[in-house]
């Protein structure tokens, strides 16, 4: 029997896969010289295997040399396990399949929670940190997101807007009746509402929203739009935001209750999140 069968199933599938060895090695959290050594003799910790396999496309069997250990098209699984998921569970379900594949690659238990607050009422998180990227997450029974962000060649930086741009941005949001505003508006199924309506439901003086309504819509929070009536024209606003807003009031929320204590996961990190603006 070949001493080395699980190393040269290693070889054979992560070639067949496309993956260098420094791939392979940063897919299961170990470096590349730990894959080169079990690709030459050596064996991988045991319970590295499943996640081995599963980067790889594979059964646990197969690292084996045992029969069924044919790669796997992971994307057309999902496909097809997706298609037997009712749409209004699909968000749900996706969720959970992530967290899963996450917590498969933390080197930290990690469960699904019953319910997303502490005793405290605060969000209960789970993270993990790589250098090849983030995922910060709730995942409760009762309320869970997730945010995956691999990080790209040039980094997470190179991507962010001008912080002039924040700042204008931040600065809008800290405006009376701004977060009310959006929250009604996203609270209603008729989207369009004249000033002086929104005025009226927010208590508030009509000039005072008509001059915020503009601000807002310089960031695009909303947008206006003309419509005739006996006295001329007038505006009407809706919401240009949607489902965009929700997970960042979410997280917004997990940064303010800096809630060290109740964070679930791991990093591993070598290298800083931002790339400095010499490199």
């Amino acid at each position: 029997m070949d001493n080395n069968i699980i190393g040269n199933q290693i070889t054979k599938f992560r070639k067949a896969a496309g993956l260098t060895q420094e791939e392979l090695g940063k897919a299961v959290g170990v470096s590349t010289q730990a894959v080169s050594r079990w690709e030459c003799g050596g064996a991988p910790d045991v319970a590295l295997l499943p996640a081995i396999a599963d980067r790889l496309g594979v059964t646990v069997d197969a690292l084996f040399g045992r029969e069924g250990g044919e790669v796997t098209d992971i994307n057309e699984e999902i496909k097809k396990w997706a298609a037997t998921v009712p749409k209004e569970h699909i968000h749900e379900k996706l969720n959970r399949l992530v967290f899963s594949a996450i917590g498969a690659n933390n080197f930290v238990a990690m469960e699904y929670v019953e319910k997303c607050e502490d005793d405290f009422g605060c969000l209960i998180n789970s993270y993990h940190s790589t250098d090849g990227g983030n995922y910060f997450g709730v995942n409760a029974e009762d309320m869970s997101f997730s945010a995956i962000c691999p990080k790209p060649e040039k980094g997470y930086n190179a991507y962010f807007a001008d912080k002039e741009a924040y700042r204008k941005f931040f600065g809008v949001l800290s405006m009376p009746h701004v977060l009310e505003m959006l929250e009604f508006l996203l609270s209603e199924n008729t989207r369009l509402f004249t000033s002086e309506l929104l005025a009226q439901k927010l208590s508030a003086d009509t000039a005072e929203i008509e001059e915020t309504l503009e601000k807002m819509q310089e960031c695009h929070l909303v947008y206006s739009t003309d419509f005739g009536t006996i006295g001329g024209l007038s505006k009407i606003y809706g919401p240009s935001i949607g489902c965009s807003y929700i997970p960042f009031l979410y997280l917004a929320r997990c940064i303010l209750e800096d809630t060290q204590i109740n964070f679930l996961g791991s990093d591993t990190r070598t290298k800083p999140y931002f790339h400095r603006p010499e490199e």
